[in-house]
């Protein structure tokens, strides 16, 4: 939030009293418009703009909560109040050139938009448009023309009050005196304002608003197009300024030391249009001084006249039809041979090749002595030329991977999983980890990918769990070491089968990297086989649900039966059916043949079909 001035604590205190509807007026705004199109935004330059030429310029500038309340004093987060909230400012200035030693200027400044929030505890509110104070002035150039590097100049300016309204102007005349000195070497500007403005006292419950005060103001500015030393054609420059001004009455005290600056951009046009765009803010939040300030400009001056120069003498010195004006090696010959022909310089090797053109056969082409000037070709394209290219028929795979000698390198850490498939294509590792190192993050010495606790040290008998396990992750399924039990014929799951499938869910959940499991239903060869289909349709879709319901995203999970279509053991014994009735977690899409299960040894009433 905005600082605050100290007054209106003041006024906050004292928020019970009445109004004080005396008070005088004041001029708010910090922000000075500059006197010519020559000066910048807010700093004035000393110079002057030569005899009877003409500037007029219009200003507008926006200053945002240059006005507000707080409770705590500089703590931005107590602000309760926002006196003037917005200002809008148009200021339309003359200036005139006597005797290209002094300028006269004056202007007169327009609030066009003042307002801020009604309650203001007794201090005026922000009261809309209206006047400013109209000012008239005079600069006088003390020393240093244009092109020198150093200069002096002097400017005073009176203001009437011409305004009126709390904030708007001040209701007594001004004076501003002011020294003007500029340091201008070729290159930028660096120019510096120092002034003391006299005016009456203005305060507001006991406090000291406005009085008499020392102004100082600082500015760069670098040209980007163009030069300060030819004003002449169009230029572009870029300005950064910091202005501000102390109250003598209470020298540096902060609420009568605002503090501002401004970056900008200005063009000129050779026929004197001027324009420009800025924006700022406050550095120090003393009265007047902005959140944020931008600022447009808008001018015209009378153009600067071009310096004739005497015709020069056409001489060509070396010869070879370029005039020295144009010829950028005027004692050397040409070589005209199609190639760079009109700066007037030899080209003894065109191409830059090392080889001269003389013995170049390629004179335009960039290439080696060995192939007397020519490129060297490159048959792959891989941009590694065929004499040095140990593969000049397959083009180099550039991956920061022995990218010299031309050669691809489809695993660049040999470990069996191709570049574009592995996720760790400069360190070695097993398929089933995507080419990646396995980790052991709770350093049990079980590998987080076969680890059913990767985050909880365990002993590898438990598979790097604490608890015993009745699942052993496989780099294609999870083997459980004991059986689904299902109620006969049905597809109910069976109590006793409730710690394996938990188990599974927990494994499951350990591991995300495991995206698709299959749980697969399969029966023996006893009873109708669409029946044993359906059966073991319903079974895969009851585990699957159970796993759901223990947090396993569906997502994950795809539930098929088989029936008795696929066994694992033979049909003809009770052993073999036993084993033939099965459910199976897979992992991946295509169904796994063969995959091997162990047998608890349940009885076959206890183990539906």
């Amino acid at each position: 939030m905005p600082a605050i001035n100290r007054f209106l604590l003041a006024a906050l205190l004292a928020f019970a009293m009445p109004a004080l509807a005396s008070a005088q007026s004041y001029t708010l705004n910090r922000f000075h418009a500059s006197e010519s199109p020559d000066d910048a935004f807010h700093v004035s330059r000393p110079d002057a703009m030569g005899h009877l030429n003409l500037g007029v310029q219009l200003h507008l500038d926006y200053a945002n909560d240059p006005l507000v309340y707080e409770l705590d004093l500089g703590d931005r987060d107590s602000e309760v109040s926002r006196v003037v909230a917005h200002q809008l400012t148009g200021t339309l200035g003359l200036a005139l050139g006597i005797a290209d030693r002094a300028v006269l200027f004056a202007g007169l400044p327009v609030n066009l938009w003042m307002d801020g929030d009604d309650d203001t505890f007794g201090a005026p509110g922000a009261d809309g448009s209206g006047l400013g104070d109209a000012y008239l002035g005079a600069r006088v150039r003390i020393l240093g023309e244009r092109d020198d590097i150093v200069g002096l100049g002097a400017q005073a300016t009176l203001t009437f009050p011409s305004g009126g309204g709390a904030y708007r102007g001040d209701d007594f005349i001004s004076f501003h005196p002011e020294v003007l000195f500029e340091v201008r070497p070729e290159w930028f500007r660096l120019t510096l304002n120092v002034g003391f403005l006299l005016r009456d006292n203005q305060e507001y419950n006991d406090r000291l608003v406005a009085g008499d005060e020392l102004t100082w103001a600082l500015g760069a500015t670098v040209p980007v197009v163009g030069s300060h030393r030819k004003p002449w054609q169009d230029r572009v420059d870029l300005h950064g300024q910091i202005y501000g001004a102390t109250a003598t009455a209470d020298f540096g005290d902060r609420e009568t030391s605002p503090i501002e600056g401004l970056v900008g951009v200005k063009f000129h046009h050779h026929a004197g249009l001027v324009a420009g765009v800025a924006a700022g803010g406050g550095f120090q939040r003393g009265i007047g001084s902005p959140d944020f300030r931008v600022v447009l400009n808008l001018g015209w001056r009378t153009p600067f006249d071009e310096p004739t120069a005497a015709e020069p003498v056409a001489r060509d010195t070396d010869g070879d039809g370029i005039l020295d004006s144009e010829d950028a090696c005027p004692r050397d010959p040409e070589d005209r041979d199609e190639f760079q022909d009109d700066d007037g310089c030899p080209d003894l090797d065109n191409d830059q090749d090392g080889v001269l053109d003389v013995d170049d056969r390629c004179p335009l082409e960039p290439g080696v002595p060995e192939n007397d000037g020519c490129p060297d070709p490159d048959s792959d394209g891989d941009g590694i030329l065929d004499s040095v290219d140990e593969c000049d028929d397959q083009p180099e795979d550039v991956d920061e991977f022995e990218d010299e000698d031309g050669c691809p390198d489809p695993d660049n850490d040999g470990d069996g999983v191709l570049d574009s498939a592995d996720n760790c294509p400069m360190e070695a590792g097993p398929v089933a980890n995507h080419g990646c190192p396995d980790s052991d993050r709770d350093g049990d010495g079980v590998v987080d990918r076969l680890d059913n606790c990767p985050d909880e040290p365990g002993p590898e008998s438990n598979q790097g769990c604490r608890e015993r396990q009745q699942v052993v992750i496989r780099e294609d399924r999870l083997e459980i070491l004991d059986k689904v039990y299902f109620a006969t014929n049905r597809a109910r799951i069976q109590r006793r089968s409730y710690q394996l499938l938990r188990n599974i869910a927990a494994v499951l959940t350990n591991h995300p990297e495991i995206t698709r499991i299959r749980i697969e239903g399969h029966t023996d060869d006893r009873g109708n086989d669409d029946y044993n289909m359906r059966l073991s349709q319903s079974r895969a879709d009851a585990v699957m649900a159970f796993l759901v319901n223990e947090g396993v995203t569906e997502e994950r999970l795809v539930a098929r039966g088989f029936g008795e279509t696929r066994p694992i053991d033979s049909n003809d014994s009770s052993e073999g059916r036993a084993a033939n009735r099965r459910v199976e977690f897979n992992l991946g899409d295509a169904p796994v043949e063969g995959v091997e299960q162990r047998d608890s040894g349940p009885d076959q009433e206890t183990i539906a079909r």
